[in-house]
């Protein structure tokens, strides 16, 4: 229902999307309380363990689970969902511009590392990065993850074309 109210294709939502913009206006409206309420609700309208997403998403864009704990899950078990929440954390006020590139190579250092695994793993290890850098590109203000990861391949080339030496004859 929340999909004909956003500009988030039906289909992104069904893979883990999050209209960030949505939450950020309705919250405020409910209330600590009232989502909570909303929540366990979801539990018994909810596919699979959809509601626990949910919880985790929310949990994670009001900064109950910090951005250490998030890289802790993703570093030592890998887990697919914290990867996927990891684009919704709050940036950084003092280095938003650091901070989204750092968060961008992290994404990028897991799907290489992704290729040590059999072929299933890696595919869905890779939609959880999609996932990711789609969240990610929202929280960032870009409309899509394509604009997002080209300006982060430009900083990137940037950052290193700081540190070349260029000797003309």
């Amino acid at each position: 229902i929340i999909s004909r109210y956003s500009n988030i294709d039906r289909a992104d939502f069904a893979k883990g999307v999050i209209d960030l913009d949505w939450f950020n206006e309705v919250y405020p409206k409910f209330g600590k309380q009232n989502w909570k309420v909303l929540h366990d609700a979801a539990k018994y309208i909810s596919d699979g363990n959809g509601h626990r997403l949910v919880k985790l998403y929310s949990s994670v864009i009001l900064g109950e689970i910090k951005i250490k704990e998030t890289l802790a899950k993703i570093n030592d078990k890998r887990d697919k969902d914290y990867v996927k929440a990891f684009g919704l954390i709050p940036l950084s006020k003092a280095n938003r511009k650091k901070d989204l590139l750092n968060r961008y190579n992290i994404l990028q250092e897991f799907l290489r590392e992704s290729k040590q695994f059999g072929s299933q793993r890696q595919e869905s290890e890779k939609n959880a990065v999609e996932i990711a850098l789609d969240n990610l590109a929202r929280n960032a203000g870009y409309d899509d993850s394509i604009r997002f990861s080209w300006a982060m391949e430009g900083e990137a080339t940037q950052k290193i074309m700081e540190q070349a030496i260029v000797e003309i004859d």
